[in-house]
């Protein structure tokens, strides 16, 4: 889940640098130098960025709705089994770790809640 967070936020964040660094200014600037094919670029690589970064929103939120019922993905269609399921938080707490303020950080804390079974 971390993972999917990092990589959404670093290609939204590759789209929007290069939108206000010029990525859609095809202007007089970029003809006259004759670095049209440099605009064209930014501007494919951006819409790239921003698509991949959208998509992995979505692909996200899935993965943390999963987290929080506290399903694997073959039960997310329809197999689940509600025994494990302890709650939204508690589900959180098995994945990320007891300490709350450190959830968004790639450490390993305290470790998770519970032993396992």
């Amino acid at each position: 889940i971390l993972f999917l967070l990092y990589s959404c936020v670093t290609c939204l964040y590759a789209a929007v640098t290069l939108y206000f660094e010029g990525g859609l200014d095809l202007g007089r600037r970029h003809r006259q130098a004759g670095t049209i094919g440099g605009a064209t670029v930014r501007l494919m690589a951006m819409m790239v960025d921003f698509s991949l970064g959208i998509a992995l929103v979505f692909f996200g939120f899935f993965h943390v709705s999963m987290a929080a019922r506290n399903e694997t993905t073959i039960e997310s269609c329809g197999l689940a089994d509600p025994r494990y399921d302890v709650g939204c938080v508690g589900n959180l707490e098995q994945v990320f770790g007891a300490n709350k303020l450190i959830w968004w950080l790639p450490i390993y804390g305290s470790g998770p809640v519970g032993d396992g079974i």
